[in-house]
């Protein structure tokens, strides 16, 4: 695409009459003046890759418009790019809603956004200057994935002294009369010198983390009985032990590897594990960053979820002080507030402060549905534990009403078959057991049952845990010798889940009543 202009658009300010190789809207500054056509490069093909970005965030292009041809490459050549954010706030009322509708989101959502990590990459892609711009196609890409992960971006948006330098050679005159503002500016600078410091030091520990993990992933250690397959638990447990030897590591990018292997050792199962590598990173983040920091929050959820397996008061200490600190820090009506809230409820359900869960989580849908599209699935995950929580208050009309709804949003966003999809089930089939509706209960909990299974696997203690569920249900059918079938082939699974020894206690003493 780069050197597929032959000739220049513009000379100066008369066109030349040359034809045009590609969409007008997607050229780069240098390609439409021709003054650098000689050694046209990638730069040009980043600027276009730009334009496409711009389009799918905003809706239309900064120089899309209905205006003679000259005048819009006149407009490519001198303007500079305004933000995503900026350009999308000068919608009309209805194209704004057009715009986040095709996007199933709302027009303040978007507008946040818009406002975030994508805005310096787009710029930086855009950059009138090529200098400032990407190298390469690859190095845009690669942003755009540290976007994705969460990851601190490498773009910028365009500098103080960047803006005042273009200011200057288009109103020189008016440069020299107000030069006394730039003392003004002063503090400005200095803030920006210590946010750069921060970017730097975030991108720092980002690249630390980056390094460990990759160096786990690329070790090739035959941990998994001497074969080249690992498990993914296999994989977390030798990050938990090579963490422990790498003192090297800053202490905010080791506690984001703490976090990080400690949650998902969490979701394995594996609390054992999981609990001093989650408690670690809690002190860490709270030396470095204070009681208050967002990034506490995180670290107390995954203890708070942990935590309530085994003791459901600490595990809502943990939650009530995540909830306090996202609402202080991140604001009432905060997506990530909205899931403590969903969290916190489900241990107030457990506790059966039916009334308390269920405000809270009444709070987290209403979040929830105004910051997200209709469909979204954190909006089922709501809706499942309101279920829950009115199943078990004994509002078995509600509880249908939200289980179900929860299931079809799933199946609609996941597929009938995925791990997500079985939460919805293994739900109904306890409301059903609980109408004593039991061949409908079982129904539910066969399909629970084979997704928990395939997911992870035969002799997982989850697996076990839903073979006891079903168990029951077949021993209300009158059906023993399936039951103890399946209660003979699960409870050695669950002997020592420290997590699961309420079903294991009731396994046994249903098995010690079987025939």
């Amino acid at each position: 695409v780069a050197k597929a202009l032959d000739a220049p658009l513009l000379e100066a300010t008369a066109p030349t009459g040359d034809g045009i190789v590609g969409t007008p809207a997607y050229l780069s500054p240098e390609a439409v003046t021709g003054a650098t056509r000689a050694d046209l490069d990638t730069r040009a093909d980043v600027y276009a890759l730009g334009c496409v970005l711009y389009k799918l965030l905003a809706g239309r292009q900064p120089f899309e418009s209905d205006e003679p041809l000259l005048d819009r490459m006149l407009r490519i050549a001198r303007a500079d790019v305004p933000t995503p954010a900026h350009f999308f706030a000068g919608f009309k009322a209805e194209e704004r809603d057009v715009v986040a509708g095709q996007r199933e989101t709302t027009p303040a959502v978007l507008d946040r956004v818009l406002g975030g990590d994508l805005e310096p990459i787009v710029l930086k892609a855009m950059a009138s200057d090529r200098e400032q711009r990407y190298a390469s196609a690859s190095e845009l890409q690669a942003d755009i994935r540290r976007f994705l992960a969460h990851e601190p971006v490498e773009a910028s948006a365009p500098g103080t002294f960047s803006r005042l330098r273009k200011f200057a050679v288009r109103h020189r005159s008016a440069v020299a009369a107000t030069l006394l503002i730039v003392v003004a500016l002063v503090g400005g600078i200095v803030a920006r010198t210590i946010e750069a410091r921060r970017a730097r030091n975030a991108r720092e520990q980002a690249e630390a983390v980056t390094a460990f993990l990759v160096d786990l992933f690329n070790s090739g250690i035959p941990w998994n009985g001497g074969t080249d397959k690992v498990s993914m638990h296999d994989l977390l447990r030798e990050g938990a032990a090579r963490i422990e030897g790498r003192k090297d590591l800053g202490p905010l990018a080791r506690a984001q590897i703490l976090t990080s292997i400690g949650g998902a050792l969490m979701h394995q199962g594996d609390d054992d594990t999981a609990y001093p590598l989650l408690r670690e990173a809690l002190e860490l983040r709270r030396r470095e960053l204070g009681p208050d920091d967002p990034l506490v929050a995180n670290t107390l959820v995954e203890l708070g979820v942990m935590r309530q397996r085994y003791d459901l008061a600490e595990g809502e200490k943990y939650l009530r002080e995540a909830v306090r600190i996202r609402e202080a820090q991140l604001g009432p009506n905060d997506i990530w507030l909205a899931n403590s809230l969903a969290d916190l409820a489900d241990i107030r359900r457990r506790q059966r402060a039916f009334a308390d869960a269920e405000q809270l989580l009444l709070r987290s849908i209403a979040i929830r549905e105004k910051a997200l599209p209709a469909n979204d699935p954190a909006i089922a995950a709501s809706l499942s534990g309101t279920g829950q929580l009115y199943r078990d208050w004994g509002k078995f009309d509600k509880a249908e009403t939200y289980l179900f709804r929860a299931l079809e949003m799933r199946t609609k966003a996941f597929g009938p078959d995925h791990y997500v999809t079985s939460r919805s089930y293994d739900s109904i089939s306890m409301l059903r057991a609980m109408q004593g509706r039991w061949p409908e209960a079982e129904q539910y909990l066969r399909k629970d049952l084979a997704i928990v299974e395939r997911v992870r696997g035969p002799d997982h203690k989850y697996t076990a845990w839903v073979q006891v569920d079903l168990a029951q249900i077949l021993m209300q059918q009158n059906r023993s010798a399936e039951a103890k079938e399946l209660l003979v082939r699960a409870l050695p699974k669950l002997e020592h889940a420290t997590d699961l020894q309420d079903a294991y206690k009731e396994g046994t003493e249903l098995l010690r009543r079987l025939p």
